[in-house]
């Protein structure tokens, strides 16, 4: 069932935020929410997150509200944020031992923290560390975040758009460990200004022959990756049948075992409808990314989410 991505926090180098991810996002989940109150659940949700935000030493002021209904991050380091996170999560009610509603997601921003000199390339800034991490020690730093955060199951852009194989990697140490298999990994760029052909470009795998000498000089692959989901923006289609459309290009142009989800972004223009919650779900979509949490239009998106859900049960 398609769940939701909520933006809670910004941060990052673009916004000058000492927190080097560039946002947390709450995931509610609807196939787990048997006997959970979704809305009843976020209100509560809310209000504790905003409760200690406002208790901080510098107050909600230097949070800096924004429009969209998400904060700017002015929390110290990583670890501070996903406290506030987890602790409203417990405060919630929304999970037990068993059942997990709520979860979290994390972007990165890895474009923003790779070392783009030639001398020392595919190296990248991380919050802590006192030297650079190549693609191998940063994949290592995300599992190692996965593992003291259990709720993590989505990672957004975790190394720059162009560095593939440390895309690569990160998949492959996921893959590898049975408990952390399930995480999900996401660009957030590659359908934003180019469409469907640059998704192909990129994703798509080529059948080869084999050949002889060098593997890596004739892997047609290598620089290829398949994320499990790749952000679209509802305004990009002037009709509903525009987006099916590239929704069907998109599934019939990978095989099973490589399939790419989609997460639909929220209108520019919001409005207390929520209609945009009927169409992610009736579209099967993975996510719809609503892009804040305490505006009145989004909590009236999560309640129309809550009785989709309960309709579904």
């Amino acid at each position: 069932m398609t769940k939701l991505l909520i933006n809670l926090f910004n941060g990052g180098k673009v916004l000058g935020s000492a927190v080097k991810f560039a946002k947390f996002y709450l995931i509610i989940d609807g196939s787990e929410a048997h006997d959970v109150d979704i809305g009843d659940a976020f209100i509560k949700f809310t209000q504790n997150l905003r409760k200690t935000v406002q208790s901080t030493k510098t107050g909600e002021a230097a949070f800096k509200p924004s429009i969209e209904g998400s904060y700017f991050n002015a929390f110290g380091n990583i670890n501070e944020t996903f406290k506030a996170v987890e602790d409203a999560i417990g405060a919630s009610g929304a999970n037990t031992e068993s059942r997990k509603v709520f979860k979290i997601g994390i972007n990165c921003e890895g474009e923003s923290y790779f070392n783009k000199d030639p001398k020392d390339a595919n190296k990248y800034e991380v919050e802590g560390a006192k030297n650079q991490h190549d693609q191998d020690q940063l994949a290592d730093y995300y599992i190692k975040v996965c593992q003291e955060h259990p709720l993590v199951i989505y990672i957004e852009d975790p190394y720059a758009n162009a560095d593939f194989k440390g895309y690569q990697k990160l998949r492959a140490k996921l893959q590898a460990n049975p408990a952390l298999s399930h995480i999900q990994v996401g660009i957030q760029s590659l359908h934003q200004d180019t469409g469907i052909q640059k998704i192909l470009q990129v994703a798509q795998f080529e059948e080869q022959e084999g050949a002889q000498g060098d593997p890596s000089s004739f892997d047609v692959n290598k620089d290829k990756i398949t994320p499990d989901c790749v952000n679209i923006t509802r305004s990009q289609f002037k009709t509903v049948s525009e987006l099916v459309n590239f929704l069907r290009v998109l599934k019939s142009g990978f095989s099973e075992d490589r399939q790419i989800t989609t997460i639909v972004n929220d209108n520019k223009f919001d409005s207390l409808q929520g209609s945009i919650v009927d169409l992610a779900v009736g579209l099967n979509c993975e996510y719809l990314n609503m892009k804040g949490f305490f505006r009145p239009e989004k909590i009236a998106k999560v309640f129309r989410y809550a009785e989709i859900v309960e309709e579904s049960q």
